[in-house]
């Protein structure tokens, strides 16, 4: 594959729709004046738990870091496993195949995401990327327009990136002007030398 890509249910929309699904019992519902520091107001869902699988990755070292000022700000507790990249799926589909509900938010390829729609595992987040109330750091703007796309299916959302993955094929320009690198003899040999490769 010459593109790989991670999804997740992007955890600021994710751990929203959680507690969005919990309900939002009291809160401030707009009382209150700015700066007041109201603590409904503060942690809008606070007491809620949310559970999230992820890839050993960077990218998730980075969104453990973000976590304790995500807690602070809405009150929802976040519990975190990291696996291995090869654990991911199989624990993944243990969860959702199982209904055990252990996972709210779940990181896996893309073409596992698609699979994980087919079969009824996962709803769409339209409707909350699209609430304003649950997208203070949401834009799509930030993110590539193709790797958004790639998670839809009939024109729903059911994921978003974290990061995708592009390779490339770089070479010395000199020797392959002095033809010590020769494509042409190179495709010359055909297809039972260089298999195509998927």
């Amino acid at each position: 594959m010459t593109r790989s890509t991670k999804w997740i249910t992007l955890l600021l929309l994710a751990l929203s729709l959680a507690a969005a699904g919990c309900g939002q019992s009291g809160g401030n519902a707009g009382g209150g004046s700015e700066g007041e520091g109201n603590a409904a107001a503060d942690q809008p869902y606070k007491g809620q738990q949310i559970s999230v699988l992820l890839e050993g990755h960077p990218t998730s070292n980075a969104m453990q870091k973000m976590l304790p000022e995500f807690e602070e700000k809405t009150g929802i507790k976040v519990n975190l496993e990291i696996v291995p990249y090869s654990d991911l799926t199989s624990k993944a589909l243990m969860n959702f195949s199982s209904s055990s509900g252990r996972y709210d938010v779940v990181m896996d390829d893309m073409v596992h995401g698609i699979g994980y729609v087919n079969a009824g595992y996962v709803e769409p987040l339209d409707s909350f990327m699209q609430n304003e109330s649950l997208t203070a750091y949401y834009d799509a703007q930030d993110f590539v327009p193709k790797y958004l796309d790639v998670m839809k299916v009939n024109g729903q959302s059911y994921g978003l990136p974290v990061y995708g993955e592009s390779n490339f094929l770089m070479y010395r320009k000199d020797l392959y002007e002095n033809k010590l690198f020769n494509i042409k003899a190179l495709k010359s040999l055909g297809p039972k030398r260089f298999p195509k490769q998927h």
